[in-house]
């Protein structure tokens, strides 16, 4: 694609968990072994919304435990292929996309940027934070000292309703995964729906 056809005034932002990756945790601790962490006296298994309201801070703070011992605590988290192709066909002209996720140590950056840059290839980089407040002004400072872009032109994806709305006080316009599912569908399947019209408004496209 030639390069004057480039929209370099946008910025697209998206979460990791619950956005980028549907999977989260239960940690699993297998105390009838004793073995060393690395070889697997703690393993993982997928859950569900159920789980997660049921006990979310116990889970995440698992979690956090979990990452710190094993070498992939993503290996089984899996892309959503959907968006795949959404954040593809963003790239062919607005090429200024990143991923902005809350990171509690070196080692969790490091596991999530190797994920997103093998899942995501289109994602020019991972940005984190240390929690979640923190994610709108992050999003200002980012698209104001590193890209030149206004709030305005800035579309943020994020699973957490308090972050997203937090986000929109501040001027940027963002969604939840599940609106992003809506309007690829409605993209896809009804381009005359007005949420679709309203989408295309917002990034330009006529």
């Amino acid at each position: 694609m030639e390069n004057e056809k480039l929209n370099l005034d946008t910025l697209w932002i998206f979460d990791f968990d619950f956005t980028l990756y549907a999977n989260f945790f239960k940690v699993n601790r297998n105390y009838h072994y004793q073995r060393s962490p690395l070889d697997g006296y703690m393993d993982i298994s997928p859950v569900g919304p159920i789980d997660m309201i049921k006990r979310p801070d116990k889970m995440i703070a698992d979690f956090a435990h979990f990452i710190e011992i094993t070498k992939d605590a993503y290996k089984y988290a899996k892309p959503i292929r959907m968006f795949q192709q959404f954040i593809k066909n963003v790239s062919k002209t607005d090429p200024n996309i990143i991923c902005l996720t809350v990171c509690n140590s070196k080692r969790e950056y490091e596991m999530k940027k190797n994920k997103v840059k093998t899942d995501y290839p289109e994602i020019q980089g991972v940005e984190f934070v240390s929690s979640a407040e923190m994610k709108p002004s992050a999003i200002l400072d980012i698209a104001s000292e590193r890209y030149g872009v206004q709030p305005s032109n800035c579309f943020f994806f994020d699973d957490d309703m308090r972050t997203v709305a937090r986000a929109i006080n501040y001027g940027i316009h963002s969604w939840t995964p599940i609106n992003l599912i809506w309007i690829i569908d409605d993209l896809n399947s009804n381009p005359e729906d007005a949420n679709a019209l309203m989408f295309k408004q917002f990034i330009g496209r006529e």
